[in-house]
């Protein structure tokens, strides 16, 4: 049963509003899960009408991997009132779907041209099994991408062929369109005229024809919907079509196979029938009526119809409509319009199979009742149980000295037999005891049940050795057996564990020398290692880095997850989430892609969302001020997709108490914890006199830097040049473009990447942070103090870390001011000796590797979790 606010929360973030009653909101409590009723709450009219009426931005994406049918997943967008919408309910293109399903079978080829995310390619990849061909057809790059993502999803990759192209006539480039009031954002086409086309022209993709790539083998169905480009695609495919006379399902929208075609209507259906085919208008119940002329209605603005084309040869099975030759011997069960003897004897046929089908009927429902039962009971005994997954200090005592590990054994024990007699209690005879599927059942519920606690006198993560079937149990958290042992993960990441474990999901593997983000992450990856935490650390992104940063990783302590161990984070997730106890997942856009897999997969596990920064706050202010109105609907989506993963996150770290103040205003209630940036602190070596000079440090893959750089340079550099031309510029980070240096005047010199900028800090006069965009706080402002080197910072630059102007940091607005305070500081031995001995005690009370520590440790026990003492 759902938590009171979970459900309110649910419905802030969703309909914007507090359940409509006591009553409903009791109601609502009684979904699974949070997933579930989020899942119910969007497919609703209201949240629908909340787009429509813009008080959602249409343009905002929620992509999540859900399932879909048959155990299948599916990246999709949960904005999208088309597809994605569809996919969630299990009714996307009902009729189509259900033909192209009945139609396929193991070992055929098939080609989804207009492939979208998915859907079709999946499910029919699935039908076809492993010996069967799917080829897919998707031009727009971002839909592609998720097609391929889901094909992944689904370990399809070697029974499909993937083309990220468009189909047509000849080959050429073309560009594609979009509608952006549309509610399904997956509709787009293709546009011969651009200056006459009224849709946002997105880009240009290549076109081929169908007959120029070589499928390698007969080809049985095609599904077509290209958005009107139908019947180019055909012309395309003219050889294809003749030679293997494949099934095809079309839609037909007549204005659109004029606008984006240029093709008449009849003229298409005309095309069809000259290369052989039957048309047929596609029904609930399959092919309906034969289309002999156009159909009526289609010269209205708004008509389409799915449309079936078979060979003029082949004839529909009744059962299951799969297409078969009049030339061959055909089966009692075809209907053969010319024999009523045979209708007859398929009608009793029929009916035979129905009587046999509704005895298979009841026996599922009673199967389904029974394993309900024993559901049931498992429930019960669980709910017995769950006190003994916490703390013993949180267990209850035994009031007659009997052993906590002890008495667990004899519950375990007694939960065995309980279910034992359950099942063996069950009238059908395929769930009793002897049964392989019972057998399989108990033997599930055999594996040993071992009791991970946190011992306080040793400061160790225990597990108990289990002895429950005569196999010896290593001392793991799985209990697996040893003599089943295998897999590179069992021996390795996880090999010999006896505590408990983290994973951490982030963009890349830390470099510290190159960024401070970094900085952070080795501070995170640290302090969980001294929690007494096995920590594991996923990178999303597949640009490679070089080697030492994964040894750096090792000697940290922790273990990253290479493609030796796993073959894509979501495969880790799936096959190994549930030995972890705690995810840690880093930005929005990279760790924060799997919350909904890992609640799905791993539901006992803690979720602690690290946002880094805000991001959408970030992309927000580079929208406002570059004046970019698709950049700002794209930070809105990322603001989305925020907010729903700190709703859902067991915790939020923020790095700034003003982000809290903002997350805690949109998302009342949620777990967050501030958790300051930290850096060693070192005492200056070289005092005023010993230095000279202004610094910049960080990495410059991040756009706030760049904008920040260039800001300097064309507007604060020259006013500094004006007012003391001794003063030197130095910048230090990476992937810094040089060409920004080009024409600029004075001594200004980029310093490239350094494995320690210790000394370089003992140099420096002081240090800038003149940003304009970004958010969270600042680790360049951070390392600066730390290093007793002052620093002249902006109004972002300082926001959130409890700084004091003119004490420990100074102010500055205008361009103007910025010079002007640089040359003070520059210059001025007594204020730049405050500020540096007081940036220092800053520095040492908030900024302190130890205390960001202790924070992380304090978070760790709010979660019910244990974490070593740390003193």
């Amino acid at each position: 049963m759902l938590d009171r606010n979970e459900v309110i929360t649910a419905y802030r973030l969703l309909l914007g509003r507090e359940p409509e009653s006591e009553a409903n909101l009791e109601h609502m409590r009684n979904f699974p899960t949070v997933d579930a009723l989020g899942l119910a709450l969007i497919a609703s009219e209201e949240f629908r009408r909340r787009a429509v009426l813009g008080e959602l931005p249409v343009t905002a994406e929620r992509w999540v991997c859900a399932e879909i049918r048959d155990g299948l997943r599916l990246w999709l967008d949960l904005m999208d009132m088309g597809v994605g919408a569809g996919a969630l309910r299990d009714n996307w293109e009902p009729d189509e779907t259900k033909f192209v399903l009945e139609h396929l079978s193991s070992g055929d080829c098939f080609i989804d041209v207009g492939a979208n995310i998915g859907w079709f390619t999946i499910l029919g990849a699935h039908r076809v099994g492993n010996t069967g061909h799917v080829l897919a057809f998707e031009p727009r790059p971002d839909l592609f991408a998720r097609l391929r993502d889901s094909v992944a999803a689904n370990g399809l990759q070697a029974r499909c062929e993937l083309y990220n192209i468009a189909l047509g006539q000849i080959e050429a480039m073309m560009s594609i369109a979009v509608n952006p009031e549309e509610l399904n954002p997956g509709h787009s086409y293709l546009v011969r005229d651009e200056s006459t086309s009224t849709g946002k022209l997105l880009h240009k993709v290549p076109v081929k024809r169908l007959d120029d790539i070589n499928v390698g083998r007969k080809v049985d169905l095609i599904k077509i919907d290209v958005e009107g480009a139908e019947a180019v695609v055909v012309a395309g495919a003219n050889e294809l079509l003749r030679r293997d006379k494949p099934l095809i399902v079309t839609e037909f929208f007549p204005r659109w196979l004029r606008d984006v075609s240029g093709v008449e209507p009849e003229l298409y259906l005309s095309k069809l029938r000259d290369i052989g085919y039957r048309i047929f208008e596609l029904t609930p119940d399959g092919p309906g009526k034969l289309v002999e002329s156009l159909p009526s209605g289609s010269n209205e603005d708004g008509f389409f119809v799915n449309l079936v084309a078979s060979a003029e040869n082949k004839v529909f099975q009744l059962r299951n409509g799969r297409p078969v030759d009049r030339a061959t011997n055909l089966p009692a069960a075809v209907i053969d319009e010319r024999n009523p003897a045979a209708i007859a004897r398929n009608i009793a046929s029929i009916k035979h199979e129905i009587e046999s089908l509704t005895g298979a009927v009841l026996q599922v429902e009673q199967l389904v009742g029974q394993q309900k039962e024993v559901a049931e009971t498992l429930e019960k005994v669980s709910a017995e149980l769950a006190c003994w997954n916490r703390a013993p200090e949180h267990a209850p005592s035994s009031s007659h000295g009997v052993d906590n590990s002890a008495r667990l054994d004899a519950v375990w024990e007694a939960r065995i037999a309980r279910i034992e007699r359950a099942i063996s209690t069950l009238g059908n005879e395929s769930l009793k005891p002897s049964t392989p599927f019972a057998s399989k059942i108990v033997r599930e519920l055999r594996r040993p049940f071992t009791v991970s606690y946190w011992r306080r006198k040793s400061s160790k993560w225990s597990t108990r050795k289990a002895v429950s079937d005569g196999s010896v149990h290593d001392n793991s958290r799985t209990g697996i057996p040893r003599q089943h042992a295998a897999g590179f993960s069992e021996r390795k990441m996880f090999a010999g564990i006896g505590k408990p474990i983290v994973a951490i999901i982030d963009d890349r593997w830390p470099e510290p020398d190159r960024d401070s983000g970094s900085i952070d992450a080795v501070n995170l990856i640290t302090s969980f290692v001294e929690c007494g935490y096995h920590v594991v650390v996923c990178k999303q992104s597949t640009r490679p880095q070089p080697d030492r940063y994964i040894q750096n990783l090792r000697g940290l302590g922790a273990y990253p997850v290479t493609d030796d161990d796993a073959s894509s984070i979501q495969s880790f997730i799936e096959n190994e989430g549930k030995r972890i106890d705690l995810f840690v997942l880093s930005r929005v856009g990279a760790g924060g892609q799997y919350l909904e897999l890992i609640r799905y997969n791993c539901p006992d596990a803690k979720i602690i969302f690290n946002t880094v920064d805000l991001h959408y706050v970030r992309e927000s202010r580079s929208a406002i001020l570059t004046g970019d109105r698709d950049a700002m609907a794209r930070a809105e989506g990322t603001r989305d997709r925020e907010e729903l993963i700190i709703g859902n996150a067991d915790a939020t770290f923020l790095v700034s108490s003003v982000e809290e103040e903002i997350v805690q205003a949109s998302v009342p209630g949620s777990n967050t914890i501030v958790l300051p940036l930290a850096r060693k602190i070192r005492w200056p070596k070289a005092g005023f006199e010993g230095r000279s000079g202004v610094g910049f440090v960080g990495g410059f893959e991040h756009q706030p830097n760049i904008d920040a750089v260039v800001y300097f340079l064309r507007e604060i550099w020259p006013e500094l040049q004006r007012l003391d031309p001794t003063i030197k510029f130095e910048i230090v980070g990476s992937h810094f473009p040089t060409e920004l240096l080009e024409n600029v005047k004075g001594e200004v010199a980029y310093l490239g990447t350094m494995p320690e900028i210790d000394e370089w800090f003992d140099s420096l006069k002081l240090s800038v942070a003149p940003l304009r965009i970004g958010a969270g706080a600042k680790g360049k402002v951070a390392s600066s103090l730390c290093n007793g080197v002052p620093c002249v910072i902006s109004t972002i630059a300082a926001e959130g870390m409890g700084l004091l102007p003119g004490e420990n940091m100074l102010l500055a607005g205008t361009s103007a001011e910025f010079a002007e305070q640089i040359r003070r500081v520059h210059n001025d031995k007594e204020l730049w000796e405050r500020l540096s001995l007081n940036g220092l005690k800053f520095a040492e009370a908030h900024l302190s590797v130890q205390n960001f520590k202790e924070k992380v440790r304090k978070a760790v026990i709010g979660l019910e979790l244990p974490a070593r003492d740390l003193r």
